[in-house]
């Protein structure tokens, strides 16, 4: 049997279990932050909603209103690029872990192989089923 076929089956569950912890965490991650993101918009809607029965659309209100809503497309852009980074840098680590894996699962059937040539047929056969 080839590398290949050996450690084709490894590898999915493997790879399964790598992505799958982190996500469930960043999904607890992008909850809260969208909870406090929802509540600084319903703020920013109360002081525009106030500046626009106190004062009528005047110049200056248009303009508080444009910093407020400048300021919250910051916020957001920044969350954003913050999410971006960490993405790209779970990605990385996930690739150098796979790489990793690989590299380890073939090391070990290289082994079994070794060892196992010297084996009798139905021991080796036995061992290769348990593996």
């Amino acid at each position: 049997m080839s590398r290949g076929d050996l450690s084709a089956p490894y590898r999915a569950p493997i790879h399964k279990a790598t992505r799958q912890a982190p996500h469930y965490i960043y999904n607890i991650k992008l909850q809260a932050e969208l909870v406090d993101m929802r509540a600084e918009l319903v703020q920013a809607r109360a002081v525009i909603a106030s500046h626009k029965d106190s004062s009528l659309e005047s110049p200056a209100s248009q303009s508080a209103v444009a910093r407020a809503e400048a300021q919250q497309l910051a916020r957001e852009n920044a969350a954003l690029r913050e999410t971006v980074l960490a993405l790209h840098s779970e990605l990385f680590g996930a690739r150098l872990a796979t790489k990793y894996l690989d590299k380890e699962l073939a090391g070990r059937i290289q082994q079994l192989q070794l060892l196992g040539r010297d084996m009798r047929a139905e021991l080796r056969d036995s061992l290769w089923a348990q593996v």
